[in-house]
């Protein structure tokens, strides 16, 4: 399966307002501070996590994966 290289990356800092407003939108603004304030102060690996999740997965592998789960 061959990929688009055309993939346009959202902005970051809009991304990130974004989802900072539907944190605060659906858990209001106490637990939204309580949540990222807990979450801003653990210590994560990203890398252990990204090899938890994709193991030993190609592109192609992860992509089908990700469209099997949006089919659902």
């Amino acid at each position: 399966m061959k990929m688009q290289n055309n993939i346009v990356m959202p902005d970051i800092q809009e991304t990130k307002k974004e989802i900072l407003e539907d944190i605060i939108k659906n858990l209001g603004i106490t637990k939204a501070g309580i949540y990222l304030r807990e979450t801003a102060y653990q210590k994560v690996d990203y890398l252990e996590i990204k090899d938890e999740l994709f193991k030993n997965k190609n592109v192609d592998e992860i992509y089908n994966e990700i469209q099997r789960i949006k089919s659902i």
